[in-house]
């Protein structure tokens, strides 16, 4: 069970706590990276994960007004790449497209999906902190994450990336972006080795 939802089973000897999500990564066919390399530059790609409204969160304005203009302030040598969320709403995606630059690549969920090939090919990510998810996948990779916070969003969820900064895997989003080193944290190769380890 994920160790930032409030359970109370959590401490019983048959539950197996978890950080964040298991993550199941997603083989990418030649012909899909052949299609995302011509649309994407050979710099090095800054990701940003964007979720949106749901039972756990919801966004306004001012939430994306500050990712973007602190993205926007972020040195040119990378290729800047947002990709959202079948959670996303059309707001929000025309407030990126209007504050965005115009060099600033952007991906719809409905379009072909980039996802697993920028989890793969990203330098660095920064990632909406709503979606435990796409944090979770993100820090699997051992690379840089930075989460960007949002008003209105349940404690728990909170408490997640809270968790993760306390621990040194991911930092706060503030305009800034530097390399770092963490452990990637793979609990799905954790899970199956202490299942493993019962018999």
């Amino acid at each position: 069970m994920p160790s930032h939802d409030n359970y109370k089973n959590l401490e019983l000897k048959n539950v197996i706590q978890i950080t964040g999500t298991l993550v199941k990564k997603e083989k990418i066919l030649k012909s899909k990276i052949d299609k995302f390399n011509k649309l994407i530059t050979r710099k090095k790609i800054i990701t940003c994960f964007v979720g949106g409204d749901g039972r756990s969160s919801r966004f306004n304005k001012s939430d994306i007004i500050n990712l973007i203009n602190g993205i926007n302030h972020i040195k040119s040598n990378y290729d800047f790449v947002y990709c959202l969320s079948r959670r996303t709403t059309s707001n929000i995606k025309e407030l990126i497209l209007e504050k965005k630059k115009r060099n600033h690549f952007l991906f719809e969920y409905k379009e072909i999906n980039p996802y697993w090939y920028l989890i793969e090919r990203s330098s660095f990510f920064i990632v909406s902190q709503d979606s435990v998810s796409m944090i979770s996948d993100s820090i699997s990779t051992g690379k840089p994450v930075f989460i960007f916070k949002i008003k209105f969003l349940k404690e728990k969820i909170k408490k997640f990336s809270n968790i993760l900064f306390k621990k040194g895997i991911v930092k706060f989003f503030d305009g800034k972006i530097s390399y770092y080193k963490y452990k990637p944290v793979n609990e799905s190769l954790r899970v199956i080795k202490m299942i493993d380890n019962l018999f």
